[in-house]
């Protein structure tokens, strides 16, 4: 009987957290017990632990991330540049772009015999010829691709840059051309037109013009021809501007955008 007291108090300790210090609780130590009670409350523990389990919500299995779909490369075939000269006026032996803006008009020879793709795209986009589609997506279009479209970048004394339909960093015509470097030579004097790119053999629409010589950008940047009244560069490149972003070193967007109105190609003397 006395026995059994002893069992009951020591249940009773361990039951109450007293662990195996037993004689805390005024008992004798008994091992059996001890064993037998830990390993009900072990139990107990893993059962609460799988009831958790089973109860909470399935973890969902993530969806394997997206490959882009990649940019396709454009290549004018013989056809292609026939469609497109056929849209050029005049007979003359230089190739003339004339950009109407808003601030004024600004006139470019284009380099077709060092840069021929190039030179064919601004003039498939300009005249309407060339499909595009703004950054790839919708139906494409055959409208004049620069028509309305501002200069989004200007840097005082140095550049002016256009030929985004989307307002996007890297915004373009949905395709890329490959990178031709043969008129460097554009770059040591003001006026050089050229193509922005990402790196290697992404040009697509966006051009720059320069307001001073930048011989430093000859082996980065792929010039197409030389524009005159570098007087009207330098003044939209000049522009008051909106406070910088974050992601801008220095303001590089004008308070008020000058917007191209027009892009006339003509073959002329």
């Amino acid at each position: 009987m006395f026995g059994s007291a002893r069992r009951l108090t020591a249940l009773a300790c361990l039951l109450l957290g007293a662990g195996p210090l037993l004689s805390a609780c005024g008992a004798p130590r008994d091992p059996d017990l001890e064993r037998r009670v830990l390993e009900a409350r072990a139990k107990a523990t893993k059962k609460q632990a799988d009831r958790r389990k089973a109860n909470a919500s399935p973890t969902p299995t993530p969806s394997p991330p997206k490959t882009p779909r990649p940019t396709p490369t454009r290549t004018y075939s013989g056809e292609e540049m026939d469609r497109i000269l056929a849209t050029i006026e005049g007979d003359g032996p230089r190739l003339v772009a004339t950009i109407a803006t808003t601030a004024g008009t600004i006139e470019c020879e284009l380099d077709e015999t060092r840069a021929p793709q190039t030179v064919l795209n601004f003039v498939g986009l300009a005249n309407g010829v060339v499909p595009w589609r703004p950054d790839g997506r919708g139906a494409p279009k055959r409208s004049k691709f620069y028509e309305g479209l501002t200069f989004h970048r200007v840097v005082n004394n140095f550049v002016i840059q256009t030929g985004n339909p989307t307002g996007a960093v890297a915004g373009g015509p949905g395709y890329v051309i490959t990178r031709e470097s043969g008129a460097a030579s554009h770059f040591d004097k003001p006026g050089a037109l050229a193509m922005i790119d990402k790196g290697e053999h992404t040009h697509g629409s966006q051009f720059f013009i320069t307001a001073k010589p930048t011989k430093n950008m000859a082996n980065r940047y792929a010039a197409f021809g030389h524009c005159k009244q570098i007087g009207l560069v330098r003044k939209i490149a000049n522009a008051e501007k909106l406070p910088k972003t974050e992601a801008e070193s220095s303001p590089t967007r004008a308070r008020e955008p000058v917007e191209i109105t027009s892009i006339g190609i003509a073959r002329t003397d």
